[in-house]
């Protein structure tokens, strides 16, 4: 399910489509909304604001539907604007992440986790239809992204892989995977969260996930979920915090914040 608000008090039900616009979404068991706007870039269309985001699809189960999804009213409804893993379409594991780039009016996709199924997609939106969907790269390890933020014509992205880094490359040229250049690697558990300021700095947070461990819950590394700091998107330094009482190991679990 989906809900909006208006006033911050009264929570509303979104209507859920298929593509198609009017039948009705009828979402499997194992359906679900887990991933997370964290960019701050708006991508307007009629002067509404659009809502344009993937569903990770949190199991492998075969039903469980991986989908873009669209909102062109405000949130009160959303329908399929593409889905993976049918005849035809790409096929993928999880999207890590749907962000707008408003500098060439342009979203990028990114998807996982293997090689395999490591995809970066980029498409528009014209009126309420995803429209020219090109795949960027795929297959290698250049393309196995999670977050991703832009500055300038650079794109900034997290690898996900072993060993684990935040790369930079020009947004024109993505296809090319020598024009990838680490800014911070070695990185001892996977990047989730790159985060640009107004100024150029950038905040780096790492998930739980120990790099080159097998996709499981129990291949933690909890004192290695770091948190790094630049001024110049060049050079870095952790961000060192304080021990105090009662403590948790599960206090360094970032995902997406402004």
């Amino acid at each position: 399910k989906a809900y909006y608000s208006e006033d911050w008090q009264t929570i509303n039900e979104a209507t859920l489509y298929e593509s198609d616009g009017t039948t009705p979404y009828v979402p499997s068991t194992y359906d679900n909304f887990t991933n997370t706007k964290e960019d701050k870039n708006r991508k307007y269309v009629n002067g509404q604001d659009l809502f344009v985001f993937g569903n990770y699809g949190i199991t492998d189960e075969n039903n469980t539907r991986r989908v873009i999804w669209g909102s062109f009213d405000n949130g009160h409804s959303y329908k399929v604007l593409y889905e993976f893993n049918i005849p035809g379409a790409y096929t993928i594991r999880h999207v890590h992440t749907v962000i707008y780039n408003p500098n060439y009016d342009k979203f990028l996709c990114a998807c996982g986790d293997a090689e395999s199924e490591a995809r970066v997609l980029q498409f528009e939106i014209s009126g309420n239809s995803m429209t020219n969907l090109t795949q960027l790269g795929s297959g290698t390890e250049h393309y196995m992204w999670a977050a991703i933020a832009f500055y300038g014509e650079d794109v900034y992205y997290c690898l996900e892989n072993s060993p684990s880094a935040v790369v930079r490359v020009k947004f024109t040229e993505i296809s090319d995977p020598t024009k990838h250049h680490n800014i911070l690697e070695n990185l001892p558990n996977y990047p989730i969260g790159v985060f640009i300021g107004d100024h150029g700095d950038m905040l780096v947070t790492l998930t739980r996930f120990r790099a080159g461990d097998s996709y499981s819950p129990i291949n933690y590394k909890y004192d290695a979920r770091k948190m790094y700091y630049s001024e110049d998107r060049e050079h870095f330094h952790e961000i060192i915090t304080e021990d105090f009482p009662g403590k948790s190991e599960n206090i360094y679990i970032f995902y997406g914040f402004y």
